[in-house]
């Protein structure tokens, strides 16, 4: 006995419909996905001219020590916790603009390149990112070693000594770049005098390569994992192991959402506008 549908047309004499398969337009998804993906990073890697693929093209910044107290909500024109920095390679000690030499375009709101690299040249040791303000060389003239430091104005001294900086008497192991951090607050003198993590000043073959851009915010979700030092200032958040500012949290929430209700909306407002025509 066959039970009529609606029509009184019974169920056999309808047409059979081809079962779809999935298996094909998954498999086309993925494909799709992983050549996107494969653009991105060719792109990324190539734009920073870091060799592939023994040397990563990004860096998450870890700290706060070069934020900048008068950066504005966002602290999109400076360099903050979460933070994902486009590391450019350098070629040489040339393509390194210093800041107190009073020359080159600002980067991240101040004169001067911010570079990364490794104190000692070590590939153990966990990369800085601070900002190149000189550059010292060591000239060897009888016993006794002399610097210049013509950004300083100094020229063949037995010590150098420079107040804005906060060096006094400082006499280095051998040439390169003096560094120091964008925050006053943590970094009120260069790395290279500062105590208890002295480091001698920067060999350009230590540089990993100098900051040229950065993705905002989206690195907080690897510290979120991964975790972070301590806050050093008030207006810091936690959230799981991460401690960012408040704001950086705010905005990493805001571009989150935006992207999930961006498709959403997508296919609606594509309808209506489909309508309209």
């Amino acid at each position: 006995m066959e039970v009529a549908g609606r029509g009184g047309r019974s169920d056999a004499s309808q047409p059979k419909l081809p079962r779809r398969s999935w298996g094909p337009a998954i498999a086309r998804d993925a494909l799709i996905a992983a050549l996107f993906v494969v653009m991105i990073l060719g792109s990324v890697w190539g734009y920073t001219g870091q060799p592939f693929p023994s040397r990563a093209p990004l860096v998450v910044v870890e700290s706060g020590s070069m934020m900048r107290p008068d950066a504005a909500f966002g602290r999109l024109d400076s360099i903050e916790p979460g933070d994902l920095v486009l590391v450019k390679r350098v070629g040489g000690r040339e393509q390194v603009r210093t800041s107190d030499a009073g020359r080159g375009a600002e980067a991240y709101g101040a004169r001067g390149d911010v570079i990364i690299y490794r104190p000692y040249g070590d590939p153990l040791r966990t990369p800085i990112i601070h900002r190149a303000v000189a550059w010292v060389e060591v000239v060897e003239t009888g016993e006794e070693p002399l610097y210049t430091v013509r950004e300083w104005g100094q020229v063949l001294v037995p010590a150098l000594n420079f107040a804005p900086r906060h060096v006094r008497d400082w006499r280095p192991e051998h040439e390169g770049f003096v560094t120091q951090g964008d925050n006053p607050a943590t970094n009120p003198r260069p790395d290279q005098v500062t105590a208890p993590m002295l480091s001698p000043p920067v060999r350009p073959e230590w540089i990993l390569g100098k900051a040229q851009g950065e993705i905002p915010w989206v690195g907080l979700l690897k510290l979120a994992i991964s975790g972070t030092p301590p806050p050093p200032a008030e207006g810091w958040c936690k959230i799981f192991l991460a401690s960012a500012p408040c704001d950086s949290w705010a905005m990493l929430g805001v571009s989150v959402l935006g992207l999930v209700l961006l498709p959403l909306a997508w296919e609606p407002l594509a309808s209506r506008i489909g309508r309209r025509r």
